[in-house]
């Protein structure tokens, strides 16, 4: 393995958090088996030191209580009483001379400079090994008594420094195994951790590769890599929107675009091919100037309908009164309905207060105004009401009219869209597009009911004031 494959593994995120949850796990781990043995072995020595240092209180007391030849007296008896002594007796007058000393088996082995006060006067309490294999161990404690003499009392260690040798076998054998685990579970808790991001970088590739429709796979656990796969997720629905937004609106301006730039090309090349007078160059300037002006309408309503289907259209939101704009609206179209025979009707009352845009509410009635007009008949009515229900404020377009066939109702607010009946009419197919749209980017919405030969009627509602 190359030094740079091992160079990029060390700096690999995996890698650091495997290598911090094993060590987390390991130090936790080692720590709670060190307490273990610390406690154990506090407990078993505290045990066997406890039992010395009642031997050597009980010596203390006959000494300081008889005297030292009483407690010779008592220490041979207690001897010759048992036929081998348990504990390990050395009594030294003030000059280092040796008065008694009670040897229990395995104690002459033991290197005698050990047992001299100046090597047990540095501790309280001594370990004393024997050399060579299978040696005891045993454990001494002195304490001078008040007639100058050294009193020297041990006992056999050997069954306890055993025990405790076992356990840090078994110890270090935990160890090895927590180690393992340790590895183990850091890797595995690395890998789950890491998985919403390798979802993230999969997903980030196909895109790449072209699949606009690849997603973060969420897990439903709701922590901050949930949350950010969620937002990922949501930022891609807005990208594909805003890009199928705009591939629509290609698609439709280069549909809709056709016929005028046709028009505007057999207008310039008729002006070329004749011997046009100033009059009719006029005239064909003027039908260049009406084409290009269709254009410009085109392509000024398709990028509103874009820009409120992607939500990226600028409402200027306020509290405006929708009966003072419908009445603005129906005195504008008042003129045009009486020169087509048309009676135009207004019914709002005052006060009806919504948030919205001026702007675009006087473009979206305009523009249900006109279709009205558009598909009355002369000596029919067109009525505008608008009323305050459910909390939002909500304004009808009636008129009886041709009616929309029931087939072309679900698809009248298409771009472009234009039912068999309409064709016949001027207009871009634009404009109830314009209306869903700016509805949609306000927070409102519109329904139409419609019976062919009897009319038509659209209900669009907005967020109350």
């Amino acid at each position: 393995m190359s030094s740079s494959l091992l160079g990029r593994i060390r700096r690999s995120t995996a890698f650091r958090l495997t290598a911090i949850y094993a060590l987390l796990y390991i130090v936790s781990s080692l720590l709670l088996f060190v307490i273990a043995y610390v406690l154990l072995a506090g407990v078993v020595r505290s045990q066997d030191q406890k039992l010395l240092t009642e031997k050597l209180n009980e010596y203390s007391y006959i000494e300081r209580t008889k005297g030292l030849p009483a407690l010779l007296d008592f220490i041979r008896r207690d001897t010759e009483e048992y036929e081998e002594s348990e504990y390990f007796v050395r009594i030294l007058d003030p000059s280092g001379g040796e008065r008694l000393t009670v040897s229990p088996p395995g104690w002459e082995t033991l290197p005698q400079a050990k047992l001299e006060p100046r090597s047990l006067e540095a501790a309280q309490w001594q370990l004393l090994e024997q050399p060579g294999p299978g040696g005891g161990v045993f454990e001494v404690t002195s304490r001078k008594l008040g007639s100058g003499t050294f009193l020297i009392v041990g006992g056999d260690a050997h069954q306890r420094e055993a025990l405790l040798s076992e356990f840090k076998r078994i110890f270090l054998f935990i160890t090895a195994t927590v180690i393992l685990l340790g590895v183990v579970v850091g890797a595995i808790q690395a890998d789950r951790s890491l998985a919403p991001i390798r979802d993230l970088i999969a997903t980030v590739n196909s895109i790449g590769g072209g699949s606009m429709t690849a997603r973060v796979p969420t897990r439903g656990t709701g922590d901050e890599l949930d949350e950010l796969a969620s937002l990922f997720n949501s930022m891609l629905e807005r990208i594909s929107t805003l890009i199928q937004g705009m591939r629509d609106a290609l698609d439709n301006v280069a549909h809709d675009l056709r016929t005028p730039l046709t028009r505007a090309k057999a207008v310039v090349e008729t002006a070329l091919q004749s011997n046009l007078s100033q009059q009719g160059l006029r005239e064909a300037l003027m039908d260049i100037a009406e084409e290009n002006e269709r254009i410009r309408t085109t392509l000024n309503t398709l990028m509103d309908i874009s820009e409120a289907e992607t939500g990226t259209m600028r409402l200027s939101i306020e509290r405006v009164d929708m009966a003072v704009l419908v009445e603005e609206g129906v005195e504008i179209y008042d003129y045009l309905a009486q020169e087509q025979g048309i009676i135009l009707i207004c019914d709002a009352a005052p006060g009806l207060f919504a948030l919205a845009d001026a702007g675009r509410v006087r473009q979206l009635l305009a523009n249900l105004l006109d279709n009205a007009l558009k598909y009355s008949k002369p000596g029919g009515q067109v009525q505008v009401s608008a009323r305050m229900d459910d909390g939002r404020v909500r304004v009808t377009v009636h008129d009886q009219g041709e009616g929309i066939p029931p087939e072309d109702i679900p698809r009248i607010f298409e771009r472009l869209y234009r039912g068999d009946k309409s064709r016949s009419h001027r207009g871009l197919g634009l404009g109830l597009a314009l209306v869903k749209a700016v509805l949609t980017a306000h927070g409102g919405d519109i329904t139409v009911s419609s019976t062919v030969g009897q009319g038509s009627e659209f209900v669009f509602s907005l967020p109350r004031a």
